[in-house]
């Protein structure tokens, strides 16, 4: 099983799908707000680029120094050039990323896009918080296994959900040969066929029903994975050393339950973390995290992030949390 997150959902095909509407329905419930769902979340980003009106080499866009090449693919086919985030003024919208799930504390002027494709969680029991702007971009298969992509937008109310709805159901549809072999690719994980799937997913923003089939059906199921989240979160953050998260991170990760929790310390601790990590069989590794979460002023620092989602078992989760604990003594006088 993949432990960074979630190996796809197996679905026969005599398995059953929910209408896309049903699933809008629960996820409308879950973030308090109107739900469009779509092929992925980087679909769903250049669809509320487009919504705002933006064109290349007309319109600029701000966004973090450091993100994923996903948010630029949607981004540079809706808007250029891309500035970093500290150049608000010039920007004609804001592209604000939690990254990995970690709460940005900045609340830009203007148009505001909020990335919350690793910040599905605002708690164990709801996605309602304090949105930044009218839209937000949300992606499914980092939180739950699926059996295909999907992601979509949180709009602000429904006139804006109708417009988003409607300009995502007049995109070029995808023939059911295609949608067939990307299944497979989906299912084989095959790397070649997952960047075309990805692209065709970017430019054809239509959510099939069998992708979210293994979605939550109810607020209740969603808030039962919530609640399995946040104890394998909190165990995870009872085992970091008080050198190796500083508090405000530590409530910040208990309270919104982030894609993934971060490990600060020397440079022996962090490669010791990842390498017994890796040893049991947790795919991690030092990334580059911007302690401040201000994206405008960021301050980079190494850090390992770890899994902390509900499919977790109690033997892993319990190996996992000794060696952060063994990890953190490394390189200590």
């Amino acid at each position: 099983m993949a432990q960074f997150g979630y190996a796809p959902a197996a679905l026969s095909d005599a398995a059953p799908t929910c209408e896309l509407g049903e699933a809008e329905a629960v996820l409308e419930q879950w973030f308090g707000r109107p739900v469009v769902l779509t092929s992925s979340g980087r679909a769903a980003l250049l669809l509320a680029l487009r919504t705002l009106g933006l064109q290349r080499y007309a319109h600029r866009v701000a966004m973090s120094p450091k993100t994923a090449q996903c948010v630029f693919d949607a981004v540079t086919r809706a808007a250029f050039p891309v500035d970093p985030a500290s150049d608000h003024s010039a920007a004609d919208a804001t592209v604000l990323i939690h990254q990995y799930g970690h709460l940005q504390n900045e609340r830009p002027n203007g148009p505001v896009i909020e990335d919350i494709c690793h910040a599905f969680f605002a708690s164990a029991q709801t996605g309602v918080r304090d949105w930044a702007g009218n839209m937000a971009v949300f992606s499914l298969p980092k939180f739950f296994s699926l059996p295909g992509m999907a992601g979509g937008i949180v709009a602000a109310d429904r006139a804006l959900a109708n417009d988003l709805r409607q300009r995502r159901d007049s995109a070029p549809q995808l023939g059911p040969a295609q949608l067939a072999a990307d299944r497979a690719s989906w299912r084989t994980g095959d790397a070649a066929q997952m960047e075309q799937l990805y692209l065709r997913a970017l430019l054809h923003p239509a959510c099939s029903p069998e992708a979210v089939s293994a979605l939550p059906r109810d607020l209740a199921a969603l808030q039962q994975t919530g609640a399995r989240r946040q104890a394998v979160t909190n165990a995870v953050l009872d085992a970091i050393p008080a050198d190796q998260l500083e508090p405000e991170w530590r409530a910040m990760c208990a309270a919104s339950l982030p894609f993934a929790v971060p490990v600060f310390g020397s440079e022996a601790q962090l490669h010791a973390l990842v390498d017994a990590a890796s040893a049991l069989g947790f795919e991690a590794g030092l990334y580059q995290i911007d302690r401040s979460r201000r994206m405008a002023r960021p301050d980079y620092a190494s850090a390992v992030l770890l899994p902390c989602h509900d499919q977790i078992g109690a033997g892993p989760l319990a190996a996992l949390c000794q060696a952060i604990q063994h990890c953190g003594s490394e390189g200590r006088p």
